[in-house]
């Protein structure tokens, strides 16, 4: 049946606009020196959504949760670079082993580009 094909967060997605537009990034579990890096002070609900979904704090620090994949559906200007760059590189805050830890994949060069900016600046 299409339901055992058709993974469950496709079934019932988030609509972003149930979500707070202007929560304050501080507001979130995020290293101190990747929060400096980001130049705006609220979120955009995608981003809001996005990231009080995947990252919880634990007593060890701030984690993703259950390690799953993202999917982010959103008109451009919406704020989803930073929705999965902030997670993916909180992942890797004290991270010393140089290896493959998270892929964003993403449709042209253009894009690519983009993703590979705000990360290098984060």
């Amino acid at each position: 049946t299409l339901s055992e094909v058709i993974p469950k967060w496709m079934e019932a997605p988030l609509d972003v606009s149930s979500f707070p537009s202007a929560l304050p990034l501080s507001s979130l579990p995020l290293d101190a020196t990747l929060l400096s890096r980001v130049a705006h002070a609220t979120l955009f609900p995608v981003q809001t959504a996005v990231l009080t979904t995947v990252l919880h704090k634990s007593p060890r620090g701030v984690t993703w949760g259950t390690p799953r994949d993202v999917c982010v559906s959103a008109p451009t200007g919406s704020g989803k670079t930073l929705a999965y760059a902030l997670p993916l590189l909180q992942a890797l805050v004290g991270r010393v082993v140089c290896r493959l830890r998270g892929l964003v994949v993403v449709p042209t060069k253009d894009l690519a580009a983009q993703v590979a900016a705000v990360l290098a600046h984060l």
